[in-house]
């Protein structure tokens, strides 16, 4: 699946996929939400723009490596995104860069509010609101999340979610917003014929007709333990550059 994934990023991104992952300038930033669910239930055709979290120090690079390969930093921020985060604060504004094909790239920058249980220094307050993030999508269908090197879960049984198709919304998610969030799922429902469900009869029912068996995911938890052994690095703080 991981080559797949790489495979479909790069022919969107138009550039080698690789490059936003360099690990001597990028270790905490991550691919999640549409596009990973799209390519992971095949609709490859469908991805309309890529969506990337991280850390200051991370996302600074993969701005530079967009520049250098045709992108444009726009002053403009996706409606959805604006909906979703005009009166919730724990993000800066997304920075948007597209190239001339259209193609869209969002890098969203995590901060420090709203947090709870808070670390004793900022570091590890914003690594712990980038880890909230990641696990706080409003659909199920997007706990994924790509790190240039691995497939994750956020959401338990998000990669059986999205392989059948189906979904279910998250309302005590950080992301969920309920007119975007019903748009969202308006939007899978109508236009590419998945379907929601509500308790465990249709993912179970699917399970049996489809005879798909728990693919082994890492989840999460493995991310956090991999990352949580990288060093701060001087520019991983506040900023919003």
């Amino acid at each position: 699946m991981v080559e797949i994934i790489k495979e479909e990023l790069d022919k969107y991104l138009e550039f080698d996929s690789n490059k936003l992952f360099d690990k001597k300038w990028v270790d905490f930033a991550s691919i999640f939400g549409g596009s990973i669910r799209d390519i992971v239930s095949g609709e490859f055709d469908k991805i309309n723009d890529i969506d990337i979290i991280g850390l200051p120090f991370s996302l600074r690079h993969i701005s530079y490596i967009l520049l250098e390969n045709g992108y444009v930093k726009m002053n403009l921020v996706k409606p959805d995104l604006h909906i979703i985060y005009k009166d919730i604060r724990f993000i800066f504004e997304p920075l948007t860069y597209i190239n001339s094909n259209h193609k869209v790239v969002q890098l969203i920058r995590p901060h420090n509010n709203n947090v709870t249980n808070r670390p004793s220094n900022e570091f590890q307050l914003i690594r712990q609101n980038y880890y909230s993030l990641l696990s706080n999508v409003d659909l199920t269908s997007s706990g994924l999340f790509y790190d240039g090197e691995e497939l994750y879960e956020s959401i338990n049984y998000a990669y059986i979610h999205c392989k059948l198709k189906i979904f279910e919304k998250i309302p005590n998610a950080m992301m969920y917003n309920s007119i975007r969030t019903q748009i969202r799922s308006d939007k899978l429902r109508w236009n590419r014929n998945w379907k929601e469900f509500k308790d465990n009869k249709l993912f179970i029912r699917a399970m049996k007709i489809h005879h798909i068996k728990g693919k082994s995911i890492k989840h999460l938890d493995e991310y956090i333990i991999k990352t949580k052994k990288i060093p701060k690095r001087d520019k991983d703080r506040n900023d919003p550059w």
